[in-house]
């Protein structure tokens, strides 16, 4: 079981894949806080690949990924 996260970021995303990547990427470089936030994608229904993207991203990195 994962710790309560101390603080849970937020990503709004619609159709832009390339531009989530990037801060997807710039989000799993910060060093020193894993356990200490989960991040929330709030993603309002792409249909460009954002979820696999998302499922990805979520399975490589040490903290929660919760995509909604």
């Amino acid at each position: 079981s994962r710790p309560t996260p101390e603080m849970s970021l937020v990503v709004n995303t619609y159709e832009k894949p390339r531009h989530l990547a990037l801060v997807l990427e710039s989000i799993a470089r910060q060093e020193g806080v894993e356990g200490r936030f989960e991040l929330i994608v709030a993603d309002d229904g792409s249909r460009d690949g954002t979820e696999a993207l998302v499922a990805a991203f979520a399975a490589r990195v040490p903290f929660p990924v919760v995509p909604v």
